[in-house]
């Protein structure tokens, strides 16, 4: 995303056509630009894309510029053409991931605590993998993350993961012996981890009231957090 950002920052628009019109393609929105803004076409580059109808690549900021500027003025095929500024979160909605916390996981296979299976179990459970702690106990492994509820985070998960591909066959055209290529698969494995997670700290400033939610007697205890 950061490399997005460095090459689109101030040299790319979101367009949409308005009013019911017929589909308009690249191929028609190109020659627009360069006869209302005076561009050359070799230095605009237009795609379709979701959410809006295109995405349009400048060669250079002055070219942007002059676009969005004129943008009331532009007309495809009679229909008239809205531009915006493209940002990162130009199509997105903003969130937060408020809450700082220290995980106990039990159940997963030691050959499976690597970094791409511990940050797949956290974006399930909509949060973000820090830190992979040194191991003290070789039955729970404990992470840093960051949650957006942890009051959300179930006791008992079952995580899902593939399981890894091994070395294709070797085939030699010259040796008829050689077994035959294989088939695409038509299924791929997965192996299912039984995991008992616990939450063993919370840093957040922003909720005085936690401190007042009332457990009840069965409840884990580690899931209890005093601010």
């Amino acid at each position: 995303m950061n490399a997005l950002e460095v090459d689109f920052r101030n040299r790319a628009l979101l367009a949409t056509v308005g009013c019911r019109h017929p589909q308009i393609s690249p191929e028609a929105l190109v020659p627009s630009l360069p006869r209302i803004c005076s561009l050359e076409r070799r230095h605009i580059r237009v795609e379709v894309t979701h959410l809006v109808d295109f995405f349009i690549m400048f060669a250079s900021i002055a070219d942007c510029d002059r676009v969005f500027a004129d943008s009331d003025k532009v007309r495809c095929t009679r229909a008239p053409i809205a531009f915006q500024q493209w940002h990162r979160s130009a199509l997105a909605s903003s969130a937060k991931l408020e809450f700082f916390c220290k995980l106990g996981i039990e159940g997963l296979a030691a050959n499976s605590w690597e970094c791409g299976v511990i940050s797949q179990l956290i974006n399930n459970l909509n949060g973000q993998l820090v830190e992979i702690l040194p191991l003290d106990d070789r039955w729970q492994l404990e992470v840093m993350v960051w949650l957006k509820n942890p009051f959300a985070v179930p006791r008992i998960y079952d995580l899902e993961v593939l399981e890894p591909i091994g070395p294709p066959d070797l085939f030699e055209l010259d040796d008829p012996m050689s077994p035959p290529l294989p088939t695409p698969p038509t299924k791929r494995g997965t192996l299912i981890h039984p995991l008992t997670i616990h939450v063993l700290g919370v840093v957040d400033r922003t909720v005085p009231y936690l401190g007042r939610i009332q457990l009840d007697d069965d409840e884990d205890l580690t899931r209890r957090h005093d601010y």
